[in-house]
């Protein structure tokens, strides 16, 4: 079991204490970062990810192994790719400076 659309600490708190309450070890989530930065798509800005998955991290049911995105509806591939890139960049930096684990995707 997976949740892939982690975009802010209300969400993730209330995950965190569900669990607790089913009385569930922990579960793998997914930040989710709006990387096209469009109004209608959920998801934290790429720029706020750090301090949200600092914050998560310090909840103790929740394992963050990545991060996620959606793509521009409609578009081409050569539309939606710079968001995908951007991701794959934010995230390699994070796991570069330790902020994700290693392993996360």
């Amino acid at each position: 079991t997976c949740i892939e659309s982690i975009d802010n600490m209300r969400l993730a708190q209330r995950i965190d204490n569900r669990l607790e309450l089913l009385e569930r070890d922990s579960l793998d989530i997914f930040i989710q970062v709006n990387t096209s930065r469009e109004d209608s798509k959920f998801g934290v800005a790429p720029e706020e990810a750090e301090q949200l998955i600092e914050e998560v991290r310090g909840l103790e049911r929740l394992r963050i192994r990545g991060l996620m995105t959606i793509g521009l509806p409609g578009s081409t591939a050569d539309e939606i790719r710079p968001s995908y890139a951007d991701l794959r960049e934010l995230s390699q930096r994070l796991r570069d400076s330790g902020v994700l684990p290693a392993d996360a995707v």
